[in-house]
């Protein structure tokens, strides 16, 4: 199995209207829809700065099973100096194995001659 999940926690009334319009939230009390996009990869262009609170390996995860080894991290949001949003991601070695291998296929097939080391 390879997976990798993120979440998101979002204090919507912190937000500026565009971002809240970018995100898909109608209104400041109300929550953001499913996304296929990071909400990092929304915020970005409205200046919003990412703190790491940490990130920890996990052996056997019982949260994605069928899963080795997987990594959970944690990072706040700020924008404009509050705290906007909370996010957290768990990726499994699988999933950065096969990143990794479609990584070096693209590079390779972009620039003939290299290779992965």
């Amino acid at each position: 199995m390879v997976a990798a999940e993120v979440s998101s926690l979002v204090v919507p009334g912190r937000l500026p209207a565009d971002a809240r319009r970018a995100l898909g939230i109608p209104g400041p009390g109300d929550p953001p829809p499913p996304s296929g996009i990071p909400l990092g990869t929304v915020l970005a262009r409205f200046g919003v700065q990412r703190e790491p609170l940490g990130a920890r390996m996990v052996r056997d995860s019982i949260l994605i099973p069928g899963s080795r080894v997987s990594v959970e991290s944690s990072a706040r949001m700020w924008l404009d100096g509050l705290p906007v949003a909370l996010a957290s991601e768990r990726v499994t070695a699988e999933f950065c194995q096969q990143a990794r291998t479609r990584l070096a296929t693209t590079r390779a097939a972009a620039v003939p001659g290299l290779r992965a080391s």
